[in-house]
């Protein structure tokens, strides 16, 4: 049985009958006012030295969060492939693989009570929105056998919600997190989404602590699986990483 939605959960309205709007197309330069940017990197090399470990075939995947292959893939070969671009500043942290069922049009977990979060703002450390700027982004590479989506508002968080003095709330569950204040807003207001699409090979690196987003696997007809990791990403340095991948 699937997990349900949290009380007052953003769910992604998805229309299987029309392709998703990918705003790599639609829309490759978010406003000025926002601190947000994006981009994918494709990295099928590297994915396809895991996919050689045979870690994630459909026997094998349940696994994928114990696998210490997948660890020890990241530790050798994707860690430092990115180390090498973004340089030691980065600090990068890795998270470890998730696996997602699929057609789920949100793929977050509450851990403490078991539902799903829908769309959501991370919070790492417990801080106003207005002060993570300066936060790690995440990266999320796609390491399933089939497509995945990012979804996503491209605004600051801080300026969906028109108060820059806004601080961290307590959610539903009492963790404290922006996203209590988001799901309110969006009643009001609806978020303008959009749909980043990763082919199995490819990751997207975004500012998660500051907008509104999730996975989705929404439409796929096997399992997702993913790895993630959070650093600091300098935008200057993302010319050098399609260099890299040429």
């Amino acid at each position: 049985m699937e997990p349900a939605f949290d009380s007052g959960a953003i769910v992604p309205a998805f229309d299987s009958s029309v392709p998703c709007q990918d705003w790599l197309r639609s829309n490759p330069n978010p406003a000025a006012k926002s601190s947000f940017w994006a981009c994918k990197a494709y990295l099928e090399p590297y994915v396809k030295a895991l996919y050689d470990l045979d870690v994630l075939s459909p026997s094998k995947i349940s696994g994928i969060e114990q696998n210490a292959q997948i660890g020890t893939w990241a530790k050798e070969l994707l860690i430092p492939f990115f180390a090498d671009v973004f340089g030691e500043s980065a600090d990068l942290v890795p998270s470890g693989a998730t696996l997602d069922r699929p057609n789920q049009v949100t793929t977050s977990v509450n851990r403490k009570t078991g539902s799903r979060v829908g769309l959501h703002v991370d919070t790492f450390r417990m801080q106003p929105i207005r002060s993570r700027e300066g936060e790690k982004y995440r990266c999320v590479v796609n390491i399933g056998m089939q497509p995945r989506m990012f979804v996503f508002d491209p605004r600051h968080s801080a300026d969906i919600l028109r108060d820059e003095s806004v601080g961290v709330v307590p959610d539903e569950t009492g963790s404290f997190s922006p996203t209590s204040a988001i799901r309110r807003k969006s009643m009001l207001e609806p978020l303008q989404l959009f749909a980043m699409t990763l082919q199995p090979g490819e990751a997207y690196i975004a500012p998660t602590e500051v907008i509104v987003h999730d996975g989705s696997t929404f439409g796929i007809s096997g399992f997702g699986a993913m790895y993630t990791f959070r650093g600091w990403f300098d935008e200057r340095r993302i010319g050098k990483l399609a260099t890299k991948m040429a």
